[in-house]
């Protein structure tokens, strides 16, 4: 995801192993899942190991795809709620 928070390696890795888990659970491949969204597989697995950021609506995408809330895809806050707080 962009912004923020999808700005730290350590939250893409996250989000991507929610994603990965949740691909998996769904029984499709990266292929079938690149196919499905009109996007190359390879940026699937990009996704999968935190290599690139998605939009918030690819997550949207690939939480109805694979039948579970978008919620359960993005991993916990670890960090100090003020560190995500807008500077002035």
């Amino acid at each position: 995801m962009t912004g923020e928070r999808g700005n730290d390696p350590a939250f893409q890795r996250a989000l991507g192993r929610n994603i990965a888990a949740a691909r998996r659970r769904a029984g499709l491949t990266q292929v079938r899942v690149g196919a499905a969204l009109g996007v190359a597989y390879s940026l699937v697995a990009f996704w999968e190991t935190g290599q690139r950021a998605m939009y918030a609506e690819t997550l949207t995408e690939l939480a109805r795809l694979y039948q579970v809330d978008p919620a359960v895809l993005i991993p916990p806050v670890t960090k100090p709620a003020d560190q995500y707080a807008i500077q002035s």
